[in-house]
């Protein structure tokens, strides 16, 4: 292939990249807020019962509030390694 074919691909490839990690970006946002919304009045007391230490991170209703947050953080991570790979494949293009 030619270098302009080569440099468009590697524009899709970044632009493909780029849209996954907004697209889990949105994904991580929605998990934290539906796991508040869908735990709803018990989430502020079971954070000050666990921040106070009478519940360790085992318990069952830490871990319920816990995982939409740690969805979120998961999320993110991934969204930023898509996002970094779509500017490794933006580095790639020749002039």
């Amino acid at each position: 292939m030619g270098k302009t074919a080569d440099n468009e691909k590697m524009k899709l490839r970044a632009s493909f990249l780029n849209n996954i990690a907004a697209g889990l970006a949105v994904t991580a946002i929605a998990a934290s807020f539906l796991g508040f919304f869908i735990n709803g009045v018990q989430t502020i007391p079971i954070l000050e019962s666990f921040v106070n230490g009478d519940l360790s991170l085992f318990d069952p209703k830490v871990r319920t509030i816990m995982n939409p947050f740690g969805a979120a953080i998961l999320a993110f991570g991934l969204c930023m390694i898509f996002r970094l790979s779509a500017n490794r494949a933006l580095e790639k293009i020749q002039d």
